[in-house]
């Protein structure tokens, strides 16, 4: 949770509210966040019954790092530590490194990166077009053309779409055997989420 330095008045989690006030000869510099409720939380004073904590700038944000009991719950459950464990092994696989490695290959390449956005730029406006039943121009085909064979043409860019293409496969495999976990209520088998064929699971 936090509680936002804006325009000099906020709310935090629906029912704390805060007031912003000016320090001293017009400047923010010592200006104090006063909070109508009964706690609060970070290093402050009480006056007159409200809570008062000293912010940097106006444009500063005042956080409050707090967890709820539920938040701690959540956080030290068996199945948040398993979780985390699948997290841990997805990271740690060769393969998850090595596509890992080719995105922030293209990444790293401004160059690749604007020709991308304008590759795909080009590609929205001519699917909107024959979307709207507009006829394509030869030239808008030709030049789409010439810039999709000049960038699949460099072995980054290839790498990068290899990798967005393999992460895809790879996220919709685990989520199937998660929902899969949901719907039996049990750990699934192999079988209970593919059919046998195997194709396209991002398991290999």
């Amino acid at each position: 949770m936090g509680l936002d330095v804006r325009r000099g008045r906020w709310e935090v989690d629906g029912w704390w509210r805060a007031q912003r006030t000016k320090g001293t000869r017009g400047s923010d510099r010592g200006a104090v966040i006063e909070i109508d409720g009964d706690r609060t939380g970070g290093a402050g004073c009480r006056r007159n019954g409200r809570a008062i904590l000293p912010i940097a700038t106006a444009e500063s944000r005042l956080t409050f790092p707090l967890l709820s009991p539920m938040d701690t719950k959540v956080k030290e459950s068996p199945i948040t530590q398993r979780t985390l464990d699948l997290c841990q092994a997805i990271a740690e696989q060769a393969d998850f490194q090595s596509l890992k490695q080719k995105l922030d290959a293209f990444m790293s390449n401004e160059m690749l990166k604007f020709d991308y956005q304008q590759l795909t730029g080009l590609g929205d406006i001519l699917r909107m077009k024959q979307g709207q039943g507009l006829e394509l121009k030869p030239e808008e085909i030709t030049q789409f053309e010439s810039m999709r064979e000049r960038f699949m043409g460099d072995p980054v860019a290839q790498g990068f779409l290899e990798a967005q293409e393999q992460l895809q496969l790879l996220h919709e495999n685990v989520s199937r055997f998660l929902n899969k976990t949901f719907e039996l209520g049990r750990r699934p088998e192999f079988e209970d989420v593919h059919d046998g064929s195997c194709q396209d699971c991002g398991c290999h």
